[in-house]
């Protein structure tokens, strides 16, 4: 390694690059724009709150806490003086108690501080100094106290132990100190971080939120439901009723209740629970439902609360939630009837509505002028986004994705071709009432700014169950065309769809793949687990290997 840079002493290297720190974090390092404001938003907002900050430096994520808190208290900790010298120029008002040197020797007053942050700076340092930090940092914090660490981590085991040796290879070369701190990135895997935070007595430990290879992780003293429902029921006048928790499902980024008075179910109260999207994009979603309510459309609508607000945030401990109510669906779900449709009516009744339903809310959706808007398409799947979220191990993968978002963009975008989407319309998000066949849609979570036929290749997807235990192909597929001529039967006795689009079925239910692939991943990085490829790897294989309708043609 005799090639690489030279080591510098912490202080040494961060002081030497103070001139346009600011300016190249905020820049250079990924994920930046949207972490330093993500991570402030989760410290306490109670007036003159105490917070630690370690490795405070020239304070980023302060400016961001600041504005939202502007009287608390904060206790920083970094190696480099010339850096707390502009932490404290910056804010000469603040209530700043700013120390310079190593937070692993600071001496930390027991049941002092109401949280603890850490930006971008743990990643230099090995497992057994975090795990004597922890230890100290857990006593320090008060009993319902919390630690919110923002950093990036390794990859994997292996380079988590590559950057281990490369410093140490590094170190042995150049003849350095081996208690002095040098500035070499050595992250550990956000699994090994977890667990060194779980055995430093931490009872809530998860990742809140991902960027590539950074994560904002939340670590609390105390493992305890916040009482989020009770406050809830008060801000929808929900006293009385009986709210009972709906299981929830891998990577579901919502709480729901159905809530039940004289044994009927009237309401579903919908409360967030991932932290992973903002105010506006839950107001963009509940407008949107309302306006479709209104209209006619068969959906679940959202009701205001007492205070006449379609999302109520709501902030306990530190965490930020965004509450809504809606009217319960009237119906079941058709699997909870075994997949049996109303008894005596054939299945083409079903199919025809389930698309009428479907092209009520696209009608309507083409004339729609939001006051808040959700996201576009591209807006998440761009191939920056596909590197940072699956690993270079799927690079056949990547490649053929990359292939499909580049005829996707060639794709009309035209005021009839597409707009804001449903993105999930599917049978697990509509009942259906067992006595008329009507149809009611719910669960709008994931709505997106797309092109109307990917609800309709994502109900050809979901189409498949009815046939496929039909052995030869050719049958499975004429089935499945007269299934999803159905569907555009009734679609288009709401609205229409153009047939150079419909031609273009297959590389749309190529999106859906894509889709069900990218949530796939997010998914186990939201709960720090590793890919079970089964999850995915019929999908990858037709998106490699250009197998067209999902493979369901194939024999």
């Amino acid at each position: 390694m005799s090639d690489s840079v030279k080591l510098e002493e912490m202080a040494s290297f961060f002081e030497n690059r103070l001139n346009g720190y600011d300016e190249h974090m905020r820049r250079d390092i990924e994920g930046s724009s949207d972490f330093y404001a993500f991570t402030a938003a989760r410290l306490p907002q109670t007036r003159v709150a105490k917070v630690l900050d370690l490795g405070c430096g020239t304070g980023l994520e302060l400016e961001e806490y600041f504005a939202l808190n502007p009287d608390a208290e904060i206790t920083g900790i970094d190696l480099c003086q010339p850096m707390l010298d502009a932490l404290a120029a910056k804010f000469p008002q603040k209530r700043l108690n700013l120390v310079c040197g190593s937070y692993f020797d600071a001496d930390l007053r027991l049941n002092a501080y109401d949280a603890a942050v850490s930006v971008e700076s743990l990643h230099h340092f090995p497992a057994e100094r975090k795990q004597e930090l922890y230890r100290k940092l857990f006593s320090a914090l008060k009993q319902n106290g919390y630690f919110v660490l923002t950093d990036y981590f390794a990859e994997s085991e292996a380079l988590e132990k590559e950057y281990f040796h490369n410093l140490e290879e590094l170190k042995r070369e150049q003849g350095l100190n081996e208690g002095a701190f040098y500035h070499y990135d050595t992250p550990l895997t956000v699994q090994h971080e977890m667990e060194i935070l779980r055995e430093a007595g931490f009872k809530d430990v998860r990742i809140l939120r991902q960027w590539g290879s950074t994560y904002t992780v939340w670590a609390g003293k105390q493992k305890k439901t916040l009482n989020i429902l009770e406050a809830a029921k008060r801000l929808y006048a929900l006293e009385g009723y009986d709210c009972a928790a709906v299981s929830g499902h891998q990577g579901g980024r919502n709480l729901m209740y159905v809530c039940r008075k004289d044994g009927e179910s009237k309401y579903v109260l919908r409360v967030s629970a991932l932290g992973d999207r903002r105010e506006e994009d839950y107001l963009a979603e509940t407008e949107f439902i309302h306006y479709l309510a209104e209209n006619g459309a068969p959906v679940a609508d959202v009701l205001p609360s007492v205070s006449g607000k379609l999302v109520e945030r709501y902030e306990n401990q530190g965490q930020i939630r965004y509450i809504s109510l809606f009217v319960y669906a009237k119906g079941m779900l058709i699997v909870d009837n075994g997949y049996r449709y109303r008894e005596g009516v054939p299945l083409s009744e079903y199919f025809y509505n389930t698309g009428k339903a479907l092209g009520i809310i696209h009608r309507l959706s083409k004339a729609y002028q939001p006051i808040h808007r959700r996201g576009s398409y591209f807006d998440k799947y761009n191939m920056e986004y596909i590197h940072r979220l699956i690993p270079d191990d799927y690079a056949e993968l990547k490649q053929a994705i990359s292939k499909r978002l580049e005829q996707f963009r060639a794709l009309p975008q035209d005021g009839d071709s597409f707009g804001l989407v449903h993105f999930d319309f599917s049978d697990g998000n509509y009942h259906i009432d067992m006595e008329t066949g009507n149809l009611t849609v719910f669960d709008f979570d994931n709505c997106v700014y797309c092109w109307y036929m990917f609800d309709l290749a994502n109900l050809w997807t979901h189409g498949v169950g009815w046939y496929q235990f039909e052995r030869d192909a050719g049958k499975r597929m004429e089935g499945m065309r007269q299934y999803f001529n159905t569907i555009l039967e009734g679609f288009r006795s709401e609205t229409d769809v153009s047939e150079a689009l419909l031609s273009q079925l297959p590389l749309f239910i190529d999106m859906v793949l894509i889709e069900n692939i990218v949530d796939a991943f997010e998914c186990c990085a939201r709960e720090g687990e590793a890919l079970d490829e089964e999850d995915i790897e019929d999908a990858a294989e037709c998106l490699i290997r250009d197998i067209p309708y999902a493979g369901f043609g194939e024999d």
